[in-house]
């Protein structure tokens, strides 16, 4: 696949992944690796936005897109707000926008604190939240650890 060729995918990218893309691209720097994947959280429809770049140019293009992610309404955030597929009035949507706020909320007995929905929400619907959220990718539960893609916390959807 060459560098105009990136397929978009609904899952974000790992490590490996972003280093056979960048590779690719003939651009071999695991610094940048790090900054992508810190970036774009691996998501395909962020690092879109480089494929047509010159990769001299992606560590700057790499700070516009943090700099979008983080401002509401911007027309990269949005789109990559409704690519995540988080329907924006249910309980996933919630529970996601605590734990970007509160990354530490974690497990849901702690999590039900933070939400503040017009019902109550049981923990048995606070877990599905999560799972639905750990398939789409927006989070990685591990064990007894939470964490947010980076992007997604960025965007603090």
């Amino acid at each position: 696949m060459g560098f105009g060729e990136a397929q978009v995918s609904a899952r974000p990218w790992d490590h490996d992944g972003v280093v056979q893309w960048l590779s690719s691209c003939e651009v071999a720097d695991e610094a940048l690796v790090k900054s992508l994947l810190k970036s774009t959280g691996g998501w395909p429809i962020l690092l879109k936005t480089l494929i047509n770049g010159d990769p001299s140019e992606f560590r700057r293009t790499v700070a516009e897109i943090e700099r979008s992610l983080k401002t509401p309404g911007d027309p990269l955030r949005e789109e990559f707000v409704r690519a995540l597929g988080v329907p924006k009035d249910s309980i996933a949507h919630s529970v996601l926008r605590v734990l970007c706020l509160q990354p530490d909320a974690y497990p849901c007995a702690d999590l039900l604190e933070f939400l503040n929905l017009e019902r109550v929400v049981t923990p048995s619907e606070c877990d599905e939240a999560l799972k639905m959220l750990d398939r789409l990718g927006c989070i990685q539960i591990t064990s007894n650890e939470l964490k947010v893609n980076p992007a997604v916390a960025l965007a603090a959807i």
